[in-house]
């Protein structure tokens, strides 16, 4: 083989060498992007999971709050002075507990929506007690509902535990970047 030969051989070794170091160089980016971008919506994810969970342990504790003391006074056969109106704080729970039961995981939305169906029964048997007179009034016909406020209370301060464990795995499970997802 001759100089030229030599030269352009070569040069198209040269050619081709810089062809595959291009196209590995932008397979490498692509594959760096597709990453990227899995880990950003990851992320995404992550942080409206946390704030549909933080919600809903926000408004959960603020009915427990408003119950908590009246089913106190209840049980001593008291009443504590003014009107119980929770209706905007259930309103406001079904609304946070739905978000998370979109949101997910599964098991979230289970405990989710027991929190919340547990906190109506609270709410709903210490209206029945606080306005028992009224009510009987209205409805003869009807029974007050005897309750045990103290362990409808237990019910829910259980599922809030369960809940805060079951969204704290439920977090930190979404901590790990799976490949291929």
């Amino acid at each position: 083989m001759d100089t030229g030969g030599i030269a352009l051989a070569g040069a198209c070794a040269g050619v081709l060498g810089a062809a595959v170091g291009a196209a590995g160089a932008i397979f490498s980016a692509i594959i760096s992007g597709r990453n990227q971008s899995r880990a950003q919506h990851s992320h995404w994810r992550r942080q409206v999971r946390r704030d549909a969970y933080k919600d809903l342990l926000r408004v959960a504790n603020a009915v427990r709050r408003e119950l908590a003391p009246r089913s106190s006074a209840l049980r001593q056969d008291a009443r504590l002075p003014g009107t119980l109106d929770t209706s905007q704080l259930m309103a406001e729970l079904w609304d946070v507990s739905i978000t998370v039961q979109l949101e997910g995981p599964a098991r979230a939305a289970v405990v989710a929506r027991e929190l919340a169906y547990a906190l109506g029964d609270w709410n709903g048997a210490v209206l029945m007690q606080h306005y028992a007179g009224e009510f009987q009034q209205h409805h003869p016909e009807l029974e007050a509902l005897p309750s045990d406020l103290m362990a409808l209370k237990e019910e829910v301060e259980q599922l809030l535990t369960n809940f805060t464990l079951v969204a704290r795995d439920a977090l930190d499970e979404g901590d790990e970047v799976r490949p291929g997802r």
